[in-house]
This record gives C-alpha cells, sequence and structure tokens, in this order.
C-alpha cells in the first residue's frame, strides 16, 4: 500500500512570522534548565521542550551545520496531482499556519483526501497527541486499500 500520513505539515499553506518567532523561542527554550523548559513548554505548546531524552539528542546536534529553510507552498495544481490515499492530521493551534484554512485546501485538492484539524493540538502534534496520531494513522493503514503504481 502506499500511502501519506502527515502531521501538521510544512508545504500546505502559507509560513507566518508566528511560526518562525515559534522556532526561535524555543530553541532559547531548549537551552534552559529542565524546570524553566517544562514552563516554556507549556507557554509555546511545544511537548519537544518536555522530552529530556530529546533535548540531549538536539543539545548533541549543535556542532552539526544545518540549514531549515522554509519549504515553498505546494501550488493547487501539485496537490490535485497527488493519487495517492492521503490522510492529514493538523494541529487547531498550529504555529505554522492556519490549521483550518490548510485541512480546507487539502480535503478539496486532493482526491480522496482525509484531514483532520486536532483540538488544542499546535505543531508538535506526535508528541502532545501520540495515542490520537498512533489511533488514526493505524485506522488509515487498514481502511485504506492497496494502491497500484503507475507503469
Amino acid at each position: 500500500m502506499a500511502g501519506l500520513v502527515l502531521l501538521d505539515p510544512a508545504g500546505f499553506g502559507k509560513v507566518n512570522g508566528r511560526f518562525l518567532a515559534w522556532v526561535m523561542l524555543s530553541g532559547l527554550g531548549g537551552l534552559a534548565p529542565a524546570p524553566v523548559r517544562r514552563v516554556a513548554a507549556r507557554l509555546l505548546r511545544n511537548a519537544t521542550l518536555r522530552d529530556d531524552d530529546l533535548m540531549g539528542l538536539i543539545r548533541a546536534t549543535f556542532g552539526f551545520r544545518r540549514r531549515h529553510p522554509v519549504p515553498p507552498a505546494l501550488t493547487d495544481d501539485e496537490l490535485c496531482d497527488l493519487t495517492v490515499p492521503v490522510l492529514a492530521l493538523l494541529g487547531e493551534r498550529s504555529q505554522l499556519y492556519d490549521a483550518r484554512s490548510v485541512a480546507d485546501r487539502i480535503s478539496r485538492l486532493i482526491p480522496g483526501a482525509r484531514s483532520e484539524v486536532v483540538p488544542g493540538a499546535g505543531h508538535d502534534l506526535p508528541l502532545s497527541h501520540p495515542d490520537l496520531v498512533a489511533d488514526r494513522a493505524a485506522d488509515f493503514a487498514t481502511s485504506t486499500p492497496p494502491h497500484a503504481s503507475a507503469p
């Protein structure tokens, strides 16, 4: 089976300045001691900051040069061309974009796509709502018919 499960994905709506501010503030929060990180996690709606193991891994990457370009939004034609089943889970309070307009766009342009806006969730959807993500992905995988690849 071929399909896409998208978790508050970039590239489906215009990224706003609020997201860039959230990334910077989250980065600063990640440098703080654990009690401060936990407060920042709540205020920023970023469950990543609560995970001590993950924070250790992130700190270990500071020595690597990396780029985080903001992806351009996919065009309507590009979305219409998707032929695999799609499930899009979007955080209602996503820092990335307006989730409802992205959900509407996905449902309108991708044939047969399913989109869901998760109440109270932000861009940290997989960490803040892991059970919901796992349940929806499993349901999607078992309810999606096999997809034949084009020759």
